[in-house]
């Protein structure tokens, strides 16, 4: 994997935000920050259609700061947020559809996302949270653990307030942007309906959460699926392979070429997870999911970890847990 803008690579290595820039001609990239070490910006896309239109790839985080950013980062290219004609997001986490009302409210964009997606938005906001204490119970959390995983299930996870959606997407269709031929895959793993964007005529493939050069997405991060986010995301990483001679945008990080080296990484790291997953209840055919999270390795240390970045932990181990248990799991 090679770093195509050195910029955005080292920046992103600091935990500092770059500036924008132009990735091709009447396509922009603006970093609007987020308070996440290790993860300190998510990437909007700005792109021109052939009649002078201007479109959007995701948000960012729905701050006053970022909405500033965004506006002069758009000021910068000649451009502005009140010509915004549409926007589209690749899933529905708050840092990548969080400005959306508000460039709706200022331009009359349209916001659109894929239909799987959209019913994501939809039952979470009828629904509410992923988990309930009862299940916290079931994974066999201690009781005095459990306030702080309910707390990190609030609006910060999802944006449960965005859920008017004017456009409603097809894996397969091209975006509405005059001009050029944007074709949206359907790419489920992180969420459900996350989507990648293809266009080969420009020599991009914008991945949102899907595929990230430094760090690993979490996995099944919107609603319930009827089907294993792990065996769904191995599946949207190998139907990647086709664009390995493009160079990806993704929505964290940094531009790279190496692409097929990148999604063999991250299905290595997932399928390593369920194995040792697969070990410890090998040798405690009874253990919780608590306790087998507890025995697996975690980036920041099992210990140092709480509210969300817990509940994801734990989250993820129930997952792999269940692809364990599948007929998917290759052993």
């Amino acid at each position: 994997m090679q770093s195509t803008n050195a910029a955005q690579h080292a920046e992103a290595l600091d935990d500092r935000v770059p500036k924008p820039d132009e990735v091709r001609d009447g396509v922009w990239s603006i970093p609007l920050p987020m308070d996440q070490p290790g993860n300190p910006f998510s990437l909007c896309y700005a792109i021109a259609g052939s009649d002078g239109s201007l479109h959007l790839l995701d948000t960012g985080f729905d701050t006053d700061e970022n909405w500033q950013l965004l506006s002069a980062g758009l000021a910068g290219f000649g451009r502005s947020v009140d010509e915004v004609a549409s926007v589209f997001v690749t899933h529905l986490h708050p840092d990548h559809l969080g400005l959306s009302d508000r460039l709706r409210a200022a331009s009359g964009a349209d916001i659109g996302m894929l239909r799987r997606e959209h019913q994501a938005v939809k039952a979470i906001a009828n629904h509410g949270a992923l988990v309930t204490n009862e299940r916290l119970a079931g994974w066999g959390v201690p009781e005095e653990r459990r306030p702080e995983l309910l707390a990190a299930l609030g609006p910060s996870l999802v944006a449960r307030d965005v859920v008017a959606v004017d456009r409603v997407y097809e894996p397969g269709e091209r975006l509405d942007i005059p001009g050029r031929r944007m074709t949206l895959l359907a790419t489920p793993g992180h969420t459900a309906g996350s989507a990648c964007v293809v266009d080969d005529e420009l020599g991009l493939l914008f991945t949102g959460d899907t595929v990230l050069p430094r760090i690993f997405s979490g996995l099944g991060l919107g609603d319930l699926s009827e089907s294993n986010p792990i065996a769904d995301y191995l599946d949207s990483l190998a139907s990647l392979a086709r664009y390995d001679d493009l160079e990806v945008a993704p929505g964290h990080g940094f531009r790279f070429r190496g692409l097929v080296e990148r999604t063999a990484e991250l299905a290595a790291h997932h399928l390593h997870r369920s194995r040792a997953a697969a070990q410890v209840i090998a040798a405690e055919p009874d253990a919780s999911t608590w306790e087998v999270a507890s025995r697996l390795r975690w980036t920041a240390g099992w210990e140092r970890l709480g509210g969300f970045y817990l509940f994801s932990a734990l989250f993820q181990t129930q997952l792999h847990l269940e692809f364990v248990r599948s007929e998917a799991f290759p052993g």
